[in-house]
């Protein structure tokens, strides 16, 4: 792509309505979206907009000239309205109100073509802002929410995902990209792996913790990192989480002693396949029936899922309620935990041949009824449903914006400040909400903007914009051709003919 030259245009209609009036030049064009600036008002008001806009290019060598926080509004802009790639636009996204209400426009000029959006521009500006100032940022966004009380319940979900590239992208042009051998599907994996930690009160779902690294590292080394994180930019973890649920992957001796013994944090974690809770041999006590398993009635996660995923809301195929059977053993010692307080249910399945199986809780949580161990562990499954399902299929966030990590790691932070911020307006305008959903669903395209349109002037010599309506721009447009027709005929000294009007028409 040829080097562009970036030229941000700022909002000012009585400056642009008395230039076209003044004959100075302009280019106008319609507006593809306007007239829907409620979500960017509304993330205004919470004070939500200005933790969008807060990093800063630390590596920028010299002052550019450039606004930070309005290019970072423009990147925050682009996912809203659903873009993948800016250059794919004209002028950001010709949208009128939203233009209007963040007060500036971007555009670049590549030699003396016609103006169009700059992808090299904003890649550039994410490339200045360093990795520990998108996590500096993203946790001053968890404070902030923590803050305004938008942070509810003290049970948090970590889930790790992989990113995948290919081997000749991890060998030449990804930064510090990683490979792990894969056992299941017998080949080497390359890329990064991305760790969220996820508040999962029901209807109130956040990302409070991102920590991104090669694919390699193991999850409990991550969020060792995480809590680091939290603890130096909101607060000791302690006081944000009570009960953490995490899956065998985090499986980790002295994460367990960590979490309960100096932190007071309680968790439920699956046993790994070859790890054995031992009270006289937990196997053994199994294979002689010597536990007693009773029958419950267990929520079905996959039929919460089908809801969520069928757009006209038919019947799930999948059962509400699942039979299954449960066991506890209370009061295990294992390894580091010789005080006996670690509890476990043991769950009882069958193949469709009939052979039995086993899958192990443990959690130091007192157990009352085995049911609700199973049910709270299950309700991880929030964050695979509704949180990276949104964050793949709806905000990409598996496609990298770049090839170095601080152009990856900017545009996570933003996708997971938006997603929070998604929620909380889903929180307090539900209704409002409701109806930007539906629009959606109808566009078939995730965009917050609808389709009204407006005139939008750009006057070159003022370096201003414009936004006007029908009503506006007609009155502007009578006026100029009156204003022209009355100086043509003093120089023509005859009355005008219909040629001469529309040679004179203003704009281009």
């Amino acid at each position: 792509m040829p080097e562009t030259a970036c030229q941000i245009w700022d909002y000012d209609n009585a400056i642009a309505e008395e230039a076209i009036i003044g004959q100075c030049e302009f280019d106008s064009v319609i507006s593809e979206y306007g007239e829907n600036d409620f979500v960017v008002e509304f993330l205004r008001e919470q004070g939500l907009w200005k933790t969008l806009v807060s990093p800063r290019a630390l590596l920028l060598k010299k002052e550019n000239g450039k606004d930070v926080e309005k290019l970072n509004g423009i990147m925050a802009v682009k996912e809203l309205a659903g873009v993948k790639c800016i250059g794919n636009t004209k002028r950001l996204l010709n949208d009128a109100h939203l233009m209007s209400t963040l007060g500036f426009n971007l555009e670049a000029m590549i030699d003396k073509e016609k103006w169009v959006a700059c992808q090299n521009t904003l890649r550039n500006h994410s490339n200045r802002i360093p990795t520990q100032e998108s996590y500096h940022q993203f946790y001053k966004h968890v404070k902030f929410l923590r803050e305004k009380k938008w942070l509810r319940g003290g049970e948090y979900a970590a889930d790790g995902y992989e990113i995948e590239i290919t081997v000749d992208e991890a060998k030449t042009t990804y930064q510090d990209a990683g490979k792990v051998w894969s056992d299941k599907e017998n080949r080497w994996k390359y890329g990064y792996k991305l760790l969220l930690l996820v508040n999962i009160a029901d209807g109130r779902e956040r990302v409070v913790g991102v920590i991104l690294d090669k694919i390699q590292v193991h999850e409990t080394k991550m969020l060792r990192r995480l809590f680091r994180y939290i603890r130096h930019y909101v607060c000791p973890i302690e006081e944000m989480i009570s009960t953490l649920i995490v899956d065998r992957a985090y499986w980790d001796e002295k994460l367990m002693r960590y979490l309960k013994e100096q932190k007071g944090i309680d968790f439920i974690m699956l046993a790994k396949d070859n790890l054995c809770m031992v009270k006289d041999d937990l196997r053994d006590l199994i294979k002689q029936d010597r536990i007693d398993f009773k029958p419950y009635q267990l929520k079905n996660p996959k039929y919460y899922q089908r809801q969520t995923d069928t757009p006209l809301k038919k019947p799930s195929k999948e059962k509400e309620y699942l039979s299954t059977e449960l066991a506890i053993e209370r009061n295990l010692d294992y390894a580091v935990f010789k005080d006996g307080y670690l509890n476990i249910v043991i769950r009882r399945e069958r193949h469709k041949d009939g052979k039995p199986y086993y899958i192990f809780y443990v959690t130091t949580l007192p157990i009352k009824s085995p049911i609700t161990v199973v049910e709270k562990y299950h309700s991880r499954t929030t964050i695979e449903n509704d949180v990276n399902r949104e964050l793949d299929q709806r905000w990409f966030i598996r496609s990298l914006a770049g090839r170095s990590r601080n152009i990856m790691l900017t545009r996570i932070m933003m996708v997971l400040k938006l997603f929070n911020c998604e929620k909380i307006m889903e929180m307090k305008v539900k209704k409002k909400y409701e109806e930007i959903k539906k629009r959606q669903r109808e566009r078939e395209h995730h965009s917050f903007f609808n389709d009204t349109a407006s005139m939008i002037a750009y006057v070159p010599e003022k370096n201003v914009f414009g936004i006007f309506r029908a009503r506006q721009w007609n009155r502007i447009h009578k006026h100029c051709v009156l204003q022209a027709a009355i100086l043509k005929t003093e120089t023509l000294g005859r009355p005008l003919t219909a040629d001469d009007l529309r040679e004179m028409l203003p704009g281009r």
